[in-house]
């Protein structure tokens, strides 16, 4: 097994992973997110490796309380999108949304018409993956406002929340 050592950091500057090294896919949404060349890639602004937590259970035994796992919770996923010029990033995730719940006529659709895996790949320095995560089971629950202003010179952004139902990491 490879092992890591402080020299590493003296002689390669590469020995760690870099932030905004990353890709994001979404497979089977749907709706048409990525463009037919997974263009969604390049909109990405910001997002984070998923959170997981194993939640305790306290076992009294002998006056004392031990701490075994219990079951697995994966918490919310967030993704910060650039808004494009024709905001179609923004109006594909808000029709996705009224594939899980359309207001107009208050219908509910089926969970495995409006699933969807999403991956998330960290890159090493040569744009090869290093971790993939997939998110199984995806939908959106949130798409945040746009913050508009006459005095801001910024690309418009505006993040995504989705909720999944468990991930598995290669």
């Amino acid at each position: 097994m490879p092992g890591f050592h402080v020299n590493d950091l003296k002689s390669n500057t590469g020995a760690f992973a870099r932030a905004y090294l990353f890709n994001v896919y979404f497979e089977g949404a749907p709706v048409e997110i990525n463009g037919g060349e997974n263009q969604v890639a390049y909109l990405v602004r910001s997002t984070s490796l998923p959170e997981s937590t194993i939640d305790p259970i306290e076992v009294p035994w002998q006056g004392q309380t031990y701490k075994i796992g219990s079951t697995h919770t994966f918490s919310e996923w967030e993704c910060t999108f650039h808004t494009d010029r024709g905001a179609n990033i923004r109006k594909q995730m808000l029709n996705w949304m009224h594939k899980i719940h359309d207001p107009s006529d208050n219908t509910q659709g089926n969970p495995e018409d409006y699933f969807a895996k999403v991956k998330l790949e960290l890159l090493d320095t040569s744009s090869e993956p290093v971790m993939t995560y997939t998110l199984h089971q995806a939908w959106p629950s949130t798409v945040a406002a746009i913050d508009l202003a006459h005095d801001s010179k910024d690309v418009a952004q505006f993040s995504v929340t989705f909720n999944y139902n468990w991930h598995t990491t290669e």
